[in-house]
């Protein structure tokens, strides 16, 4: 998996939802001009139309199968996991960055373009265990977008009932 995008800058203590939605990214899903599909987020981001989270109390089968379709999914993206895991010193086991703000986020996009360089070539990476339960985050958000729970349940209809 490489990584595409990267917006760096931030506090750690910054919220994730908070961070994509200062992002380019989101403004181009929020006016449509990005292509048909989904973001897969964790129950930290809101539910909307183009940015599908963990249905949060599942009732069926069918939305039982959904959950279990995006964790998987999700393992597969969790590129932050995998920088914080291959260069220590993003995570807060490895103590923290003495730089400025400035500098943080150059070491942030420096990590992202090596963590790309080895997987152009092959290296094997490692990725710690210890990754925050994608049904439960620190703060959960509620849904903030009416649509994007009517456009959830259409895909479990269609796709896990």
């Amino acid at each position: 998996m490489n990584i595409i995008s990267i917006v760096s800058g931030f506090p750690g203590s910054s919220h994730n939802a908070y961070i994509l939605k200062q992002s380019g990214l989101y403004a181009d899903f929020q006016t449509g001009q990005m292509p048909h599909g989904w973001l897969l987020g964790d129950a930290g981001y809101p539910c909307s139309r183009w940015l599908m989270t963990p249905i949060p109390r599942p009732r069926s089968r069918a939305e039982c199968a959904f959950n279990e379709a995006h964790v998987r999914a999700r393992s597969v993206l969790e590129g932050i996991c995998v920088l914080k895991s291959c260069f220590r010193c993003l995570d807060k086991s490895g103590g923290s960055l003495m730089y400025s703000p400035t500098k943080v986020a150059q070491i942030v996009v420096a990590c992202a373009v090596l963590h790309n360089v080895a997987n152009r070539h092959g290296l094997p990476v490692f990725v710690a265990e210890d990754r925050d339960d994608p049904f439960h985050p620190i703060r959960p958000v509620q849904s903030a977008d009416d649509r994007g729970n009517r456009v959830r349940r259409e895909i479990v209809n269609n796709y896990f009932a």
